[in-house]
């Protein structure tokens, strides 16, 4: 008896885990997302762009509402180190190698815990708490941080947020040109606007 009422439970499981899974959609970053670096340095503050991003993402828009950890379902996002421009040449090269780009030319971020911290507002706008791992050089560190989001009229999901960390929590040595003329300094903040849209 004991036995049966432990396979009927997993059966239940199971079937709850399927239900969530396909309520949830998948979504493709748009054109117009944007994600930067930007820190500040010894002589002026600098911004950098990354582009060439990626991700994998599915959410389930019915599950928005306060307290709910269901409506992000997945999401990962990729950048190509060596598609960071900073404007300057040299300051590219030595971000790239303070970066480790051949050895890790990706930096990765993936949502492995999320809440919705508020009700949608009028303009379906809200909140969600994100944690999850940030790899960076090839070093993994669990981050955490608040993203502000809306749903659009066309379905869309817009997201907009910054995280800031210190270069050397990631074993990364703050670049600098002209020969340690200009250093940069250890804090930076990833800065993103993104926009996503589903995939069918």
């Amino acid at each position: 008896m004991k036995k049966l009422a432990i396979f009927v439970l997993a059966l239940a499981f199971i079937s709850i885990s399927r239900a969530n899974a396909q309520s949830a959609t998948s979504y493709v970053l748009s054109n117009q997302s944007t994600v930067k670096i930007d820190g500040s340095s010894n002589v002026h503050d600098w911004e950098c762009s990354v582009k060439e991003n990626r991700i994998t993402a599915s959410f389930d828009p019915s599950a928005l509402k306060k307290s709910s950890d269901n409506f992000l379902h997945v999401f990962s996002y990729y950048a190509n180190v060596k598609s960071i421009e900073c404007g300057h040449g040299k300051m590219n090269r030595n971000l790239y190698d303070a970066l480790k780009a051949k050895k890790d030319p990706t930096i990765m971020f993936t949502v492995n815990k999320s809440e919705v911290t508020d009700d949608p507002g009028s303009n379906s706008s809200f909140t969600l708490q994100v944690t999850g791992d940030l790899t960076i050089a090839g070093v993994k560190k669990t981050v955490s941080f608040p993203v502000k989001g809306q749903v659009m009229g066309n379905k869309n999901l817009h997201f907009t947020g910054s995280y800031k960390f210190d270069m050397t929590n990631f074993n990364v040595t703050p670049p600098s040109i002209m020969f340690g003329a200009i250093e940069v300094t250890k804090p930076v903040a990833i800065d993103f606007d993104i926009t996503l849209s589903p995939s069918s």
